[in-house]
């Protein structure tokens, strides 16, 4: 709940009178709200319709798509030869599905029978692992995504980035957005630096996509139809890139599943039959 205009302040003796106004003002405030719980219903009503669950496209096939994310990033020349001296990985491999497979053999998020270190962002969005679902929760104040390891990123739609001093850097950054009719505009800012694909591939692929600190992401995320999303990615570095780096992700619906079930890599609750994430009944 966000405090009316003059209700904040310090804690003195002689803001008593004052604090006993704001009371009043903010239950007021409620009770208005209630009153007109029609308005609210509008304002759910103008957002678009993401519901279901939602997985990379492709990833439910052995073995999974190519990431966009591992490919080659525009690093500038001395990027190039600070984080990727001897060049990409990919290019000693085969191909880069070679190098997944070697990471993880069963294309799953489970590795040793626990699930792997969370990839941060922007890697929580292009995750190849067939049991790596989520749902997006769209709210008139955010949208939240929610993935099967228990993941969280939060896009506020109703707020600016904090100030610079209550900013610091994080796995996920700072996610704000608006919205463009259909289309969910992200703005992503203060994201830590060093790989961008998480501390599990990180040690396996290193020089692809080292960011900096002055990383800056936006996303144009829409439906393009009933069973399709899709992120339409741009990332600006100007201490590692010598242009911005745009890419388009799509993720297909789960029509197999009703509800989101964390993978369960201790019991193995959640095994891969066939390539595909299911739902195995208790041990007996």
């Amino acid at each position: 709940m966000f405090a009316p205009e003059g209700c904040r302040g310090p804690r003195t003796s002689s803001a008593i009178v004052t604090a006993l106004e704001c009371i009043a003002l903010l239950a007021f405030s409620g009770t208005a709200g209630a009153a007109d719980p029609s308005g609210r219903a509008r304002l759910f009503a103008a957002l678009p319709d993401w519901t279901g669950i939602w997985e990379l496209a492709g990833a439910e096939r052995l073995p999974p798509p190519v990431p966009k994310l591992w490919g080659k990033p525009p690093y500038t020349r001395a990027a190039q030869q600070k984080y990727a001296p001897k060049g990409f990985p990919v290019a000693a491999a085969r191909n880069l599905i070679e190098v997944f497979a070697s990471v993880a053999p069963r294309a799953s998020g489970c590795q040793d029978g626990r699930s792997v270190a969370s990839p941060g962002f922007p890697a929580i969005m292009e995750v190849p692992f067939s049991d790596s679902l989520f749902e997006l929760l769209v709210t008139p104040e955010q949208t939240t995504l929610v993935d099967t390891g228990a993941n969280v990123r939060y896009i506020y739609t109703d707020r600016p980035h904090p100030k610079p001093a209550d900013l610091w850097p994080t796995p996920m950054g700072d996610s704000i957005g608006h919205w463009e009719g259909d289309t969910l505009v992200a703005d992503t800012i203060a994201r830590a630096p060093g790989s961008m694909l998480g501390p599990t591939l990180e040690p396996v692929l290193p020089g692809l996509a080292n960011l900096s600190e002055r990383a800056h992401f936006t996303e144009r995320l829409r439906r393009i139809d009933a069973d399709t999303l899709e992120d339409a990615m741009t990332i600006e570095d100007p201490l590692r890139f010598t242009h911005p780096w745009q890419l388009t992700i799509r993720y297909t619906r789960v029509k197999d599943l009703d509800r989101m079930i964390q993978t369960g890599c201790e019991h193995d609750r959640n095994p891969l039959v066939n390539g595909r994430f299911i739902v195995a009944p208790p041990s007996q």
